[in-house]
């Protein structure tokens, strides 16, 4: 590990970043440092943005068999500008606009998190214990493009402790693998709405409590003889929700949910050959809404959306792992996904930009996922994966119609992604990206379509040394045929404004300079 090392990046877009790395050892005891520093004018009005994050990791070991490890972050942006969704005419007219309302209003958000993390392993012959314990807390500030309840804050708490017993075990060619864990979780938000008087904060008009608590257990069990592994696992979750009104002129909305859960899970493989794995997968998940989401309900009223419901899935997976050679690994799967009461994002009319969330009665997700790496030649290797996604709603209907047999909208059918690598020995690189995603629909009705788009991205440089200091110099460019996409899309927008055009054309430079330790 580098004693110090600091990185200088600058960009089109008046994007600038910088990076400082240290760490180091004595005895047992390890240090690393990283502090990263962004901003950005931004390609689209309004879009300016600047963040810091700064994180700490320590560890000691007591011996060969324990280890506490302690691990700090803390991140501020205190400027992110909204630009906002635009309607299709919009984008034609001037990609790089915000839209006026976003403008008019100020609209923007800012952040402040800490967290830490205290982690201790300890081994003991065939057995091993980990333990983890974590608290964040995180201070949320947004305007958004419109008046009436348009400005906000949120105050989280958020901490947890986690507990797992591992233990092996071989008898003959017989392979046993057992695990018992537990996870709790605790979050309080405290949430309050301002009316937006262009960038300040009017009247109150929404304020209360909300409280996560889940207590999870967990076990699983692996069994492996000679070329074949079972694996079964069960999890029970225990979560309770509360709303606790605050804002009493409109009457008291506070409420709570309480939900429980068993989810199995089932994996087996079979080792056809020393080039050839073959598993299967099938298990249950359950999800339940967030408190953001319970929170924005469309009544505009407070406590918990009383409309909205967990979401319910069967997961099924086969596939295969295949080494074709030393050189050549090709890697593919077949999913099939069936989801009950989907939660499902759109927007009201008045609100732009506050995402609400509805239930679709089922859903089914099947797909593909292929990948392919091989090393070409000394020195040049390709990475490469793809995935088709067939979503399609199989029950679901909203005020607006019936949607049965519809594709699920924000999610490409065709997604794929190629990077070629070359590393020559001298300390020359390139490496080259291309990226490809198919349309997508913007909304439920599949009536609205947001254009696929080819990307390709470039960076080369090269890795000097001079006794103990090192100089990484490096150019690159992304979006490099300057393709018209959109970043984002969002989902059921309102007033037709789906569309976060992406930037154009985006070159940049910098360089990385290290000074190692002495041998």
């Amino acid at each position: 590990m580098p004693l110090v090392e600091g990185q200088a990046t600058v960009g089109s877009y008046g994007f600038r970043s910088f990076r400082i790395k240290t760490g180091g050892q004595k005895g047992k005891f390890q240090y690393v440092f990283i502090g990263t520093h962004n901003q950005s004018d931004g390609y689209r009005g309004n879009s300016r943005m600047e963040s810091s994050i700064f994180n700490l990791k320590l560890r000691y070991d007591f011996d060969s068999l324990t280890r506490l490890s302690i691990l700090a972050n803390y991140g501020t942006s205190p400027e992110a500008d909204d630009p906002g969704g635009l309607t299709l005419a919009q984008v034609n007219e001037n990609r790089r606009q915000a839209h006026p309302n976003n403008l008019r209003f100020l609209a923007s958000e800012s952040v402040n998190q800490g967290r830490i993390g205290i982690i201790f392993e300890k081994r003991m012959g065939k057995s091993l214990i980990f333990a983890r314990v974590f608290g964040t807390k995180r201070d949320f500030a947004n305007y958004l493009a419109f008046q009436a309840a348009g400005a906000g804050t949120i105050n989280r708490t958020f901490a947890g402790a986690s507990w797992q017993y591992q233990y092996t075990q071989q008898f003959g060619e017989l392979n046993y693998r057992f695990r018992l864990g537990t996870d709790f979780e605790t979050q309080a938000d405290t949430r309050r709405r301002f009316d937006n008087l262009t960038g300040t904060r009017g009247k109150l008009t929404f304020d209360q409590v909300e409280s996560f608590k889940n207590i999870a257990a967990y076990i699983t069990q692996e069994l492996s003889f000679r070329k074949a592994t079972l694996l079964t696992g069960l999890r029970s979750d225990a979560i309770r929700m509360k709303a606790e009104d605050a804002f009493l002129s409109d009457g008291d909305q506070s409420g709570k949910r309480q939900y429980s859960r068993l989810n199995p899970t089932l994996g087996v493989s079979y080792e056809l050959s020393s080039k050839v794995n073959i598993y299967t997968n099938l298990g249950t998940s359950f999800e339940t809404p967030t408190l953001s989401e319970l929170s924005n309900n469309p009544s505009g009223t407070g406590g918990l959306n009383p409309e909205l419901t967990p979401q319910r899935a069967t997961n099924y997976e086969i596939g295969a792992k295949t080494f074709l050679s030393p050189r050549v690994r090709v890697d593919v799967a077949f999913f099939n996904i069936n989801v009950k009461d989907e939660l499902v994002p759109y927007q009201i009319t008045g609100q732009p930009g506050r995402v609400f969330y509805r239930n679709a009665g089922s859903s089914r997700r099947q797909g593909i996922e292929l990948s392919f790496n091989t090393v070409l030649t000394k020195g040049l290797s390709l990475f490469s994966n793809y995935t088709y996604s067939d979503f399609k709603y199989k029950t679901y209907k909203t005020t607006a119609g019936e949607f049965d047999g519809n594709i699920l909208p924000g999610i490409p059918k065709h997604a794929a992604q190629a990077e070629l690598r070359y590393f020559r020995p001298s300390g020359l690189f390139a490496i080259a990206q291309v990226r490809h995603a198919s349309d997508l629909y913007a909304d439920d009705a599949n009536a609205v379509t947001a254009n696929g788009y080819t990307n390709l991205n470039l960076r080369i440089g090269g890795t000097f040394r001079a006794g103990r200091l090192g100089i990484e110099p490096f150019v690159g460019v992304n979006n490099l045929l300057n393709t018209i996409y959109f970043q984002n899309v969002q989902i059921n927008a309102a007033n037709g404004r789906y569309f976060e055009p992406a930037q154009g054309r985006f070159w940049f430079g910098g360089a990385k300079v290290n000074i190692q330790k002495k041998s």
